[in-house]
Order: C-alpha cells, then structure tokens, then sequence
C-alpha cells in the first residue's frame, strides 16, 4: 500500500508560491518532420539471450529485499535555499554524497513506470557516472543507477545496479561490458527504462531483466574461468535495445521526461553559451509500453519546440505543460501552449526532473542535486512552478 509523503519524511516548510520574474523567451513551435527516430528493443538479441539463460534473473522486488545501502531523510536543505516549500525527499548516505568519482544526473520513479509502484515497490531511480579520477575532466568509467525505496511498507533502503551492455567477444563467449554514458537523461515508462546515450540516441533497459553475477571480484564482464563479475557489484542491467536518429536534424538527447497525461516521453538539448536548440515530443503505446512507430517503422515526434534556454538541466512535459530547469542563468523556466513563459527561481545544482501525479496529495516535481558534499534528492509542488 502507497503510503502518504508525510509519512515517509520531514515535510520542509520554506515559503510560499515561488516569484516568477518577467517573462522570458517563449519556446517557437516548429515543424516534427525532421525528428524521426528508429526504436529498436531486440538490438542486443543474441548476446543477451545467451547470457539471460546464464545468469540468474532477479525481480527488482528481489533487488530492493536486498538493498544494502540506508538512505537518510532530507538534509542538505542549505544547499537548496531558492526551492519553495513544502519540500520532500531524501540524502544518500555520506559516503555517496561526498564521493568525488560519481554524479547523479536523471531521475526518473515509479509512478513514471506504472502511475504508482512496480513489482510492489515505490521507487525514486537516479543516473550515476563514474570517472577515474577526482577533479578535472577525466574519463567516464562506467554508468549505474541507483533504486531508492519511497514508501512506507519497505526500509529506507537503496541499492546500486551497473548498466552492461551485452555483446559477444572474440572467443564467441556471450559477454558484456560497461556503459561509459553521461546518463543526463533517464525515464521509466511500462518494463523499460531509458538511459540517454547523447547525441547517440538512448539506451534501453528492461526492468525484468536483472542479472545476478559474482560480486567477489574486481573484474567486469566474463572472467576465465567462465563466471561473470562486475567490480563488486552484484547485480547489473543489460541493454536490450537502442533508440537512434532516424531523421534528418538529429537530436542531442540531453534530457529525458515522461508526460503521462499526454503520454509521450519528452526531451530537449543543451546550449553551451547561446543559440536555439529543440525540445521534442515522442508518443508511446499505452498497450505495448513500447514507442509508437508508424506504418513506416519510424517513431514520429508530435511536437518540436525551438528554445533558448542556456544549460538545461533537466525537462519535463505534463499535459503539455512544460518545465525547463536550468543551470546558468539559473531558473525554471516554465511554459504552457498559448501563454508567455516565465522564469522562475531555482536552483544551479539540480540536474533531472521527472513529474510525479499524486491523486491524494499535490503533484511533485522531482529533481536530484549533484553538487559534492550536499547532494539531495528533492521534490516540489509543481502548482508553486506554474
């Protein structure tokens, strides 16, 4: 059973309804036609269905009995001061909020996935990459999300989960080997989950195909003596399918959103400095949970926006509403079809968004902040943003 947000952690009191700021550029509604996409969910067929009949599947019900990391109410609330309360959420425990290799950057939950909990289980999921060193501009090392419970029925737990993606090596061994992803954009709908890969297009994963591997050893993929580790991870999700430009303005794929009013899935591209980039809108199938093609094969964007909006963070779209969460000039920038935008304030540290429908309580705009040693996970009502 749901249990109410105010049962779960302290409610943060700050204000009342955020202050807008005059308007601002409003995103320009633009031909779809140049944004085809092909989805394809049986890309890593072989090899993926070589090792499923290896490797123990585990149910993410299973995953989350055995999440072996506590997470701690909200805190950090320091770091958020321009976020209008109420306010809900949660830290990681220190040593994630303080480790200087990993950055949250997406967020996606449950009520994306099913409109309430999957496998009996309310979830907040955040996108983690990892670099090789502390500092600087050093090299992606691997992906891994993290599954946080959000309900009143579980332990306050999480557990972390590496991205894989399955191939066949050149002994002809089913294999698989990390994703070295940025992961700006995740996104939950039906079984699958979706991983931004950049301009590349998107990643898909499958929720029912988690495997269990040998959390022993330092290795990552196949060893020699045939068992499967992943540098002490215990568990890891594989790829199953890609999604990729298929038309003739390919998109950076810099942010990911669910709109489940309107159910499509959203996202929108990063402006270094200035210029004009794209916000667009994908349909999905309510019956397969899967992208809706056309007769042609391709997914067919139903709306494409032009904006101006400098380092987008994170996007979300409901009911054809829209929000922007930006990092510099810090705002959220809010738009609905037919009026002007607004700038409201916001903070520089938060990355995803993801909205989250509540029929008992006010929706909820969520968003993770990866700013090292107060890192937070947090929620808004979206009424205080609109």
């Amino acid at each position: 059973m749901l249990a109410s947000l105010a049962s779960l952690v302290l409610l943060v009191v700050i204000g009342g309804a955020a202050p807008a700021t005059a308007a601002v550029a409003t995103p320009v509604p633009i031909s779809t036609t140049p944004f085809a996409i092909r989805a394809n969910y049986a890309a890593y067929g072989t090899a993926a269905g070589r090792l499923d009949a290896l490797l123990p599947n585990v149910t993410v019900s299973a995953v989350m009995d055995d999440a072996n990391y506590d997470r701690r109410g909200l805190c950090n609330t320091d770091s958020i001061p321009k976020l209008v309360g109420p306010l809900t959420g949660f830290c990681f425990n220190d040593a994630d909020t303080t480790d200087c290799h990993t950055f949250p950057q997406g967020l996606t939950t449950t009520r994306d996935a099913t409109g309430g909990e999957y496998d009996g289980r309310q979830l907040i999921v955040t996108s983690w990459y990892q670099k090789s060193e502390c500092g600087g501009d050093y090299d992606t090392t691997r992906t891994k999300v993290i599954l946080a419970d959000w309900d009143g029925d579980h332990p306050n737990k999480y557990r972390k989960l590496m991205l894989v993606q399955p191939y066949i090596d050149t002994a002809g061994n089913p294999n698989f080997r990390p994703y070295l992803l940025h992961a700006s954009g995740i996104s939950w709908y039906g079984d699958y989950l979706y991983v931004s890969n950049g301009s590349t297009g998107l990643e898909i994963f499958d929720m029912r195909k988690i495997w269990r591997v040998d959390d022993t050893g330092s290795g990552i993929g196949r060893q020699s003596d045939g068992s499967y580790e992943s540098a002490g991870y215990k568990y890891v999700l594989p790829s199953v399918g890609t999604v990729r430009n298929a038309g003739s303005s390919p998109l950076q794929w810099s942010t990911l959103g669910l709109d489940r009013a309107q159910l499509s899935l959203v996202t929108t591209e990063w402006i270094e400095t200035s210029g004009t980039r794209h916000a667009v809108r994908y349909p999905l199938d309510a019956a397969t949970k899967a992208f809706k093609a056309g007769s042609d094969g391709l997914v067919h964007a139903t709306q494409a926006l032009n904006y101006t909006y400098v380092h987008v963070q994170g996007a979300v779209s409901h009911n054809g509403r829209w929000w922007f969460g930006a990092s510099s000039p810090v705002g959220m920038y809010y738009w609905e079809p037919g009026t002007s935008a607004r700038m409201f304030a916001w903070e520089g540290w938060t990355e995803g968004l993801s909205y989250w429908e509540d029929s008992a309580n006010p929706d909820l705009l969520w968003t993770v902040t990866e700013q090292l040693d107060k890192r937070v996970v947090v929620a808004v009502e979206q009424s205080r943003y609109s």
